[in-house]
Order: C-alpha cells, then structure tokens, then sequence
C-alpha cells in the first residue's frame, strides 16, 4: 500500500505531509470552537470545561446587566452553539460593548436544542453559569452570575457541573 499523492502547485506532497502542514496552520487556537465575527463591538471568551463526554452541543447564552431579563425566554442578547469536547471548548459570545453580562450555558448532549430536565424539573443535561455561580434549589441569582466587561475583548473560565 503505498501513500497517496496529491499535486500542489507543480509540488508533489504526501497526504501525510499536508496534514502535518495542517497541524502548524491551523493549530493558532488549540480550543475547540472559538469563531467570532470580526465586525463584533466587544467579545467574551468564554472557556469551557468539565464536559462528561463529547456528545452534542455546547449551548451558551448572554444576557445583560437587567436582572429581570436573567434566564428569560428571548431575553437573551446573544446565543451561540459549539460542538462538545471531553477536552475544553471556548465559546466567543458577541456583544454591543463594554458593560455588565452573565452567561447561562449547557451541554445539550442529544442535540434536541432544549435543556432537558426530570419530571422533578432538576437538568438532565450539564449547565454552568459565569462566575461558576451556583443557586439554592434553582438557578442562581442575576448578581450571583454577573460580571464587567471595560474593553473590546474580556475572559471567563467556567466549569460544566452535571
């Protein structure tokens, strides 16, 4: 069995050669996902670990600095899907500028786009909140998850809890 060639340019590279290639060109960002319009005001880096397997999607939502909007349906001010990773896997979240903003996430892991729950209504699936905020007998508070962004870029580490 010999190895496939591929013509490049006059050049004759081995698959094997091109997927090394491949590694140094794309290997800039080693998180998985991580795509964000370049026209975007401010974005949020959102890293996420802790995922129980690689089943789905990862399923993140911004919310402003109004407390009331928190966790409301279509209150959101942004909402993006990554794929899942057993290893870690950042989420750029856009948003209008600089301010306050709490993120809402789940590992949606049968990709059915809901967050899934017992007839208890406790999650099925795992969730996590910026600020690694968690809440007594349900979600956490607005407050609990809040936090300020100054510039046009800013960080978050949270951690999928199942």
């Amino acid at each position: 069995m010999g190895i496939t060639k591929i013509k490049c340019r006059s050049r004759r590279l081995s698959v094997w050669q091109m997927g090394l290639a491949g590694l140094f060109v794309f290997s800039g960002n080693a998180w998985a996902g991580a795509d964000c319009p370049e026209d975007t005001p401010t974005r949020i880096w959102v890293h996420v670990d802790g995922m129980k397997n690689d089943k789905g999607t990862i399923t993140a939502s911004l919310y402003d600095d109004n407390a009331r909007n928190f966790l409301k349906k279509g209150r959101r001010i942004a909402k993006e899907r990554e794929s899942a990773s057993t290893g870690a896997v950042m989420v750029c979240m856009p948003a209008p500028g600089p301010g306050m903003y709490a993120v809402a996430l789940y590992h949606d892991e049968n990709a059915n786009r809901k967050f899934d729950r017992n007839w208890y209504g406790l999650p099925k699936e795992g969730h996590a909140f910026s600020n690694n905020a968690k809440g007594r007998l349900g979600p956490p508070s607005h407050k609990a998850a809040a936090f300020t962004v100054d510039g046009a870029e800013a960080e978050i580490h949270v951690r999928m809890r199942y």
